[in-house]
């Protein structure tokens, strides 16, 4: 029931009691001299700028999911609560990034704009458009090529 809602946060206490158990364990044994691994955690980078496309969004969006997937399937209720956290964060940068119909939109306007400038004889500027519309189909096709090879 809880994994349906993504509301982890009645298991993520019953979680976080036994954590911290498993923490004053780990401390006794490191005062006793033993060798103690810590818990695993979740790698999360500040900086945003790692996503240079929305494909590569999605795709560490569909990574995070699969992780809370899997905490759960584990009863690892906290992890999946970080997850759900980084998810959310994830998501949030949707907007950012344009997605590919964004882009196709923004190509088309840029294809009406230079045939606009063809018909007013402004040919440097046509130009200069043409050359930013090569650039972005470009991009558009590296982008439709990510998301294929990710479905």
């Amino acid at each position: 029931d809880a994994a349906t809602r993504r509301d982890f946060t009645g298991a993520a206490s019953a979680q976080t009691a036994l954590d911290k158990a498993n923490e004053r364990l780990e401390d006794a044994l490191r005062s006793d001299g033993a060798d103690v691994d810590g818990s695993e955690t979740i790698e999360q980078e500040n900086d945003d700028s790692r996503f240079q496309s929305r494909a590569d969004l999605e795709i560490a969006i569909v990574e995070v999911t699969k992780n809370i997937d899997d905490s759960i399937a584990k009863k690892e209720f906290s992890e999946a609560s970080k997850y759900q956290a980084e998810l959310e964060e994830l998501e949030s940068l949707r907007p950012t990034l344009p997605s590919l119909e964004e882009i196709e939109a923004e190509l088309n306007g840029l294809k009406s704009e230079m045939e606009e400038a063809i018909k007013k004889k402004n040919f440097k500027k046509a130009d200069s458009l043409h050359t930013d519309i090569d650039k972005l189909e470009t991009a558009l096709e590296e982008e439709r090529v990510k998301m294929s090879s990710n479905l």
